[in-house]
């Protein structure tokens, strides 16, 4: 048991390191905070739940009372990162990568994915990356940087002096 729990955390530090470098190589370029894309990385995943379901009332219902709920939980985050708040912010998330209850949620979602996999269910496998995906944003750390706008204008190429 203590090997696979070796496995499991070796596995979930390379993750995380992978996760935070690509973040912070995208936040570097574009300025899209965290929240943001846990919040995408949910709306995607219950996407594929609502299409997977046909649009059921019940499930309807349910994935609205979550989407509601992961919504209001990446209000504070984004605050925090809005106004520069990175000590307050890196601190709950390295809160979220030491809980068990971090790792309880993820292994339980890794569980899903081999399901899906050994059912050959591809589309059910997509939506549990993206909630692995959103489990493992929670832990990104943010560091200081000059904001840049999302849409940056483009600079064109002058041309005087050419002809």
């Amino acid at each position: 048991m203590q090997k696979v729990v070796g496995i499991y955390r070796a596995f979930d530090q390379y993750l995380l390191s992978k996760i935070q470098d690509g973040y912070l190589w995208l936040l570097d370029r574009t300025g899209v905070y965290v929240a943001t894309l846990i919040f995408g990385s949910f709306l995607v995943a219950s996407s594929i739940g609502l299409f997977q379901h046909k649009f059921d009332p019940g499930w309807m219902v349910f994935l609205g009372a979550c989407i509601a709920i992961i919504g209001l939980t990446c209000l504070l985050p984004y605050s925090w990162q809005d106004k520069g708040k990175n000590e307050k912010f890196n601190a709950i998330a390295l809160y979220i990568e030491a809980g068990y209850v971090r790792h309880f949620f993820i292994g339980l979602q890794y569980g899903f994915l081999v399901g899906d996999l050994i059912d050959l269910d591809a589309i059910s496998a997509i939506a549990t990356v993206f909630l692995i995906t959103c489990f493992i944003l929670q832990t990104v750390k943010i560091r200081d940087r000059d904001k840049k706008p999302f849409f940056e204008k483009k600079k064109e190429l002058s041309m005087e002096g050419a002809g």
